[in-house]
């Protein structure tokens, strides 16, 4: 039997995993050498020997630490398939949508090759779609989208079958260091909108804008200043004098008192929004919702954007009032889980990473999944050279910027990584041909100057140093050239002496190449947020002769960049024009046959693809050529050679950047360019740092193992910050997470309808126990008892007083009294389920009886027909004689409430029983038309809680035994089969009522026919969410719209409207036509229907033509006032009982219309009940309408413009 405690659940649960680990075992050899040759022939890939000793490390449940570039993608394969054929499922987790998607397009053939199914979850999928990728045998995934699915999952679905994630049976995390170490320090949180205003963080940023910044001491804790700002904790905090200015301009009198706490709250917000998150590091500002212009969170560690993500506690709101962008509506949590708690879920769990042997105690102390280190295929031959160090920020970019135009020109491709999006940008910028000069101008200067130090005038080479150290955008090009000037050099940058003293500083021979970037700056490509979408092709060309890539840490995982360029885009182009799909099987395994210059083999593939013409062969020979040619000469120039700009807070971060070079045996080389303003010197630097540098010169860069130390230890001390604070975010999670455990679980049992009453019965024992408890205590005598206060307490959580007497506590042992009211808990239980379903199959029963005497009004048809539906005929027709005609209904709905009263479950038991022989005649007949026995089984089991396979259900039909086969199953089950069914048939009730799925595609399509919402709506945004965020959202992007663009937002909608009137005119009803026509304009710029029919567009173009403001006025004033009347009208009418003529409206009446008509316009005040009251009957539809005017002239564009808000809320609601 199923246990009912979660703990034995669990316990048994990990029984099967390991029993089925233990057959899987005995397989691995056969699946793992099948998946090797799988791949050779799908792929022209074969697992090395390291590959296949990290694929059994996987299935073992440990991390494999597999340097980059030693094919971890392939590795993962092996385990995958031996792991799917448990049919649970195999989730591999990455790090972002690019590489699930392009992992499981490349892999997926091998899989596919093997008869399993492969999915991918990506961010703009539809619910029905991840449900269908989850579903398959291998499934790519991210970790935000499979956590975000979890908290769906459980938090938003109301049905089983809208469930996405079907199991987390096990998984591979690739880059596991950087999802459970680096993104575990923050939880996954889903959040709704709590619908207050957000005008209050504009007003507040106004304030905070005034502030002025300050310092504090933090020897004598002496502050300066309105504020002061915590780099290291990210947060700003008012000084006193800050303070005051904050409580005057906000109008309060104690900022800190608690009735203003949340103003508190929004001013530190404010201050962090402003002063502790930058723009282009921490997030940009770019598209979102709709188009409109929203504050994008970009992920620290992948340099991601990340959409849809959102910082709490109104520090998002902040951000957007500060960034000018339209402020969204706070929000507040529904669901959370930490990643550490979330993939602890999972029965069996891997990874794989170049880096983790350094963070083993934590995988094993939180994960219980130790580190095996797996070793290289080649040896590595890449050159780490040591750090370059600067004194200034700005210098260090000069020497990066000067270090890319010698690998340039030596035609050496080089991948510049920078922490953020930022410094991606003014590295490019800086590599345009102006700032390129002046950069190179510097150059020769800053060489000058180390040579000839001790020969200089001190106080001329102090000024100088002092005027060049400005950042160089702030130079200009005539300042540089007084500095080359000032020390007798050339300030001509491309002479031929200057061009000579370059190429020897350079180190490059290529006097051409250097005079190329004077002139046009340096040829590069930018891969950071904001250029996400053209990372493949990027990525593709970063290994090409003299390709210079500038990325965030977008370029810093799981990217493979071939030496010499990635020819395969080339190709698949080819074969595109020839109208060959490039991503079929037999396509991939012609292009890796064709690159790898197996002729034959190719030409074979080719056949399969319908025979490619012989110049096609030769293009694509000459393409491999050319990319042969090209590899070589990258290999001769040294290989892809990194360039880091900054240290990152993780050494293995660092170790990743460097990991793009050197792959697989291949030259490369890596350096870091650091300076002593860098963000973690300053920082985590050592406290005493300037005074050891006070001597050194800005524009000397050095080589110290001093500053690489002290640079070591700084990235440790942010490693163990962020240990710490990850340790905290979990030990504040496991508090929740018990709860959480066990209330999902049992949320997903009733999903699932499993029965629990079991587990209700066990809360009511718990319940009476702990009462026993409070009122016998066990040390008491019996005399002591608290009996009523036992009696009381128990009657105001179960109606006992139905069950028993307060006599029947008295004169038995304690334990008899235990047994005792757990009996009567449980009988009260029974009676209030017995109550529900007797409700239930009495309303149905009157319902059937109402539409019975509807159709058939003669007694005998009626008795029949409710004989056949109900077990009634011990009461009809018998109890039909000498009633009256108008006393059949009450006596129907009399004699079935008496059969119903006189044995419930009987005669419940009774129709199912009828019911459920007719749904096995139904079931025979499928099965006569030859539809599978499973789906015939799946049918029935919708509606009864059957238990039986497709086997018996088969062998049933056949012995033409199949009513008998589910009667038994009901008797045997009894009553727990009635109460299983009736939620099964209240379901499939609820489903011929309301859709599985709201039709978003209709109400996108009805809400832009009516308004000219320029295609904002996007369904893929819409689609995971529950109804009541599709309405917030809808009706946010149409405020954000209206706000935007204002009355011309309504001028536009006249004319959105007329057109789309003009496109439905040809099929449309006159009558229709011309009311539509009629509520779009005034009286005086009216047509005629017909004419409008014959030549909508044209009429349609002139009407819209002028679309002047008193033409869109004198309409709304018209419509307006009309259905002021109307409703007056209409409401005189109702309030007459004959409805012959109109009365006079009460007060309450009065306000109700007012009520109904601020529905639809935007009157506010201006219609008064009160005053109305006062006014005569014949007045007051006067006085309505001239208040209704008068306050349309006096506001115009503002009524019109609110009147929209008002009807756009509506519409939505509708």
């Amino acid at each position: 039997p199923p246990p009912e405690d979660s703990d034995t659940r669990r316990r048994r649960l990990k029984e099967v995993v390991e029993a089925e680990k233990a057959i899987l075992d005995e397989h691995l050899v056969e699946v793992f050498a099948a998946v090797r040759e799988a791949a050779k022939r799908t792929l022209s890939m074969r697992h090395f020997d390291v590959q296949m000793l990290g694929g059994i490390v996987l299935h073992e449940g440990r991390i494999a630490e597999m340097k980059t570039g030693e094919g971890k993608t392939l590795t993962a394969t092996s385990p995958l398939v031996l792991n799917a054929l448990a049919g649970r499922g195999a989730h591999v987790v990455t790090v972002n949508d690019y590489l699930a998607r392009r992992d499981a397009e490349w892999m997926g053939k091998i899989y596919r090759y093997l008869g399993l199914s492969v999915g991918v979850i990506q961010h703009d999928m539809s619910s029905q779609e991840r449900q269908v990728a989850y579903r398959c045998d291998i499934t790519y995934i991210t970790n935000h989208e499979i956590g975000f699915d979890y908290l769906r999952d459980h938090s938003s679905t109301w049905r089983p079958e809208h469930l996405v994630i079907r199991e987390l049976h096990y998984a591979i995390v690739d880059e596991v260091d950087s999802i459970l170490i680096d993104e575990a320090r923050v939880p996954l949180i889903i959040s709704a909108s709590r619908g207050k205003p957000v005008e209050k963080y504009r007003k507040v940023q106004e304030v905070v804008a005034r502030l002025v910044l300050g310092e504090q001491d933090f020897e004598t804790k002496e502050t300066t200043g309105d504020f002061y700002v915590d780099e290291k904790a990210k947060n700003a905090t008012l000084t006193e004098d800050g303070q005051r200015k904050v409580e005057i301009a906000l109008g309060i009198d104690n900022l800190n008192d608690s009735a203003h706490i949340e103003d508190n709250h929004l001013v530190n917000a404010a201050l962090k929004a402003n002063f502790c998150y930058k723009r282009d590091t921490d997030y940009i500002v770019g598209p979102g919702d709709g188009g409109v212009p929203s504050v994008i969170i970009v992920d620290s560690f992948t340099g991601r954007p990340q959409p849809g993500r959102r910082w709490s506690d109104g520090l998002h709101q902040a951000i957007e009032a500060k960034e000018r962008v339209p402020v969204q509506d706070e929000q507040q949590t529904i669901a959370t889980v930490t990643y550490q708690n979330f993939f602890l879920m999972y029965n069996r769990l891997a990874g794989m990473t170049g880096t983790a042997k350094t963070e083993e105690p934590e995988f094993v102390e939180v994960y219980n999944v130790p580190v095996v280190v797996i070793p290289t295929n080649r040896p590595m031959v890449r050159r780490e050279h040591a750090d370059i160090v600067y004194k200034t920020e700005e210098w260090k970019l000069r020497g990066i910027c000067c270090e890319i135009v010698g690998y340039y020109c030596r035609r050496q491709p080089i991948l510049v990584g920078t922490r953020s999006v930022e410094m991606s940008e003014r590295i490019s910028a800086r590599l345009r041909a102006d700032k390129m000069r002046l950069t190179l101008q510097l150059l020769l200067l800053q060489w000058h100057i180390m040579e000839n130090e001790k020969r200089l005038d001190k106080e001329l080479l102090r000024q100088v140093r002092e005027a060049s150290t400005v950042p160089l955008e702030s130079l200009k090009p005539r300042e540089v050239q007084d500095f080359l000037k000032a020390f007798n050099l050339d300030p001509v940058v491309d002479s031929d002496d200057n061009v000579k003293q370059l190429l020897t500083i350079l180190e490059v021979t290529d006097e051409e190449a250097l005079r190329e970037v004077l002139a046009h700056g340096v040829v590069h490509e930018v891969l950071n947020a904001r250029h996400h979408e053209r990372e493949a092709q990027i990525v593709a060309q970063a290994g090409r002769l003299g390709a210079v890539t500038i990325a965030t840490n977008m370029a810093g995982r799981g990217t493979d960049i071939v030496l010499g360029g990635n020819p395969e885009p080339d190709v698949e182009e080819l074969l595109i024009r020839r109208g060959v799909d490039p991503k079929s099987l037999a396509a991939t395994l012609f292009i890796n046959q064709a690159l790898k210059g197996e002729e034959e083999a190719a030409r074979t593939q080719a056949e399969e693809q319908g025979g490619l013409p012989e110049p096609v062969l030769r293009e694509i020979a000459a393409i491999r050529a050319a990319w042969r040619a090209e590899q070589q000469d990258v290999l001769t120039t040294g290989g892809l050679h990194i360039l880091g700009t900054e240290r990152h807070e993780s050494r293995r971060i660092d170790n990743q950047l460097r990991g793009r070079s050197g792959r697989q045996g291949d030259p490369g080389a890596s350096r870091f360019y650091i300076s002593l303003q860098d963000e973690l010197m300053r920082l985590f630097g050592p406290d005493r740092w300037s005074l050891l540098m006070n001597q050194w010169p800005e524009e000397q860069p050095v080589e110290a193992k001093l500053i690489t130390r002290a640079m070591n230890n700084a990235q440790r001390k942010v490693e163990a910050r962020n240990f710490d604070q990850r340790k905290t975010t979990l030990r504040y999670d496991d508090v929740m997470n018990v709860q959480r455990q066990h209330i999902y679980a049992e949320r997903r049992r009733i999903l699932e309808g499993v029965d629990l009453r079991a587990t209700v019965s066990h809360m009511m024992g718990d319940l009476v126990d702990e009462l026993l408890v409070q009122h016998l205590p066990g040390d008491a005598q019996p005399e002591e008892w608290d009996l009523p206060g036992l009696w009381a307490a128990l009657n105001q959580r179960f109606p006992l007083k139905d069950q028993l007497a307060y006599a029947d506590l008295q004169d038995i042992t304690r334990e008899a009294l235990r047994d005792r009211l757990r009996a009567a808990a449980d009988r009260a239980y029974d009676d209030k389920e017995n109550d529900f379903i007797s409700s239930v199959v009495q309303f149905e029963l009157q319902t059937n009886i109402h539409e019975v005497l509807q159709q058939a009004p003669d007694r005998e048809v009626v008795c029949q027909a409710l004989n056949t539906l109900w077990p009634l005929a011990d009461y009809l027709p018998a109890r039909l004689h000498n009633v009256a005609d108008t006393r059949v209904p009450e006596a129907l709905y009399a004699s079935a409430r008496e059969a119903l009263e006189a044995g419930p479950r009987d005669f419940i038991q009774a129709v199912v029983r009828d019911r459920l022989g007719r749904d096995a005649d139904r079931a025979m007949e499928q099965l006569a038309a030859d539809q599978p026995g499973d789906e015939v089984l799946a049918w029935l089991q919708r509606q009864w809680p059957l238990r039986l396979d497709a086997s018996e259900l088969e062998d049933a039909a056949a012995a033409d035994a199949l009513e008998q086969v589910l009667v038994a199953d009901l008797e045997q089950q009894g009553w727990a089969f009635v109460t299983g069914a009736l939620p099964r048939q209240m379901g499939a009730t609820v489903d011929q009522t309301l859709p599985r799925y709201c039709d978003l595609r209709s109400l996108v399509d009805s809400l832009d026919a009516l308004w000219p919402l320029g295609g904002g709506l996007k369904l893929e945004q819409l689609e995971s969410c529950n109804y009541g965020v599709v309405e917030e959202r809808l009706r946010r992007m149409a405020s954000m719209a209206l706000e935007q663009a204002g009355y011309g937002f309504v001028r536009q909608a006249a004319d959105h409207r007329l057109r789309w009137l003009a496109e439905h005119a040809a099929t449309a009803d006159p009558a229709w036509l011309q009311e539509h026509l009629s509520a779009i304009l005034p009286a005086s710029e009216r047509v005629d229907a017909q004419r409008f029919v014959t030549a909508p567009e044209a009429v349609a173009a002139e009407l819209a033509e002028p679309a002047e403001d008193g033409v869109v006025l004198r309409a709304v004033e018209e419509v307006a006032v009309a259905a002021v009347i109307d409703a007056h009208r209409q409401m005189s009418l109702t309030a007459d009982a004959d409805g012959e003529e109109e009365e006079e409206l009460a007060f309450g009446d009065l306000q109700s219309l007012v009520a109904r008509l601020n529905q639809q316009w935007s009157f506010g005040e201006s219609l008064n009940p009160w005053e109305l009251e006062r006014l005569p009957v014949a007045e007051v539809r006067r006085e309505m309408a001239q208040a209704a005017r008068a306050h349309i002239r006096l506001r115009g564009r503002e009524f019109v413009t609110a009147t929209a808000d008002l009807r756009l809320a509506a519409l939505v609601r509708q």
